[in-house]
């Protein structure tokens, strides 16, 4: 296990993420492999539009990763996403919060 040790993200905004279905659904879909943003969406039932957004949201606090680019057969390039986390455990000890992630 790894402290969650990210300057940018605090364990309140790293709660907050967590608290979104959209944000737990991408999360989650991605720990055992990349996926594009269309794969997530679609199976997930989450719009494209809000997909993408979430995405960027979590690649911004360092939840999720490109894990690879490739190229689709129209010759456009896609990335894939790779969640960073398998598993978090929250604890509030002394009037704080803290958080251990689990990598992959």
């Amino acid at each position: 296990m790894f402290m969650w040790n990210i300057p940018d993200v605090s364990p309140e905004d790293l709660m907050e993420m967590l608290s979104d279905e959209y944000s737990r659904k991408i999360l989650y879909s991605t720990v055992s492999e990349a996926k594009s943003a269309a794969e997530i969406a679609e199976e997930n039932e989450i719009p494209l539009s809000t997909c993408y957004r979430r995405i960027r949201w979590l690649l911004d606090s360092h939840l999720l990763r490109v894990e690879k680019i490739i190229l689709t057969d129209k010759g456009k390039k896609s990335a894939l996403y790779r969640s960073r986390i398998k598993d978090i455990r929250v604890a509030f000890k002394g009037g704080r919060l803290s958080i251990e992630p689990t990598a992959p």
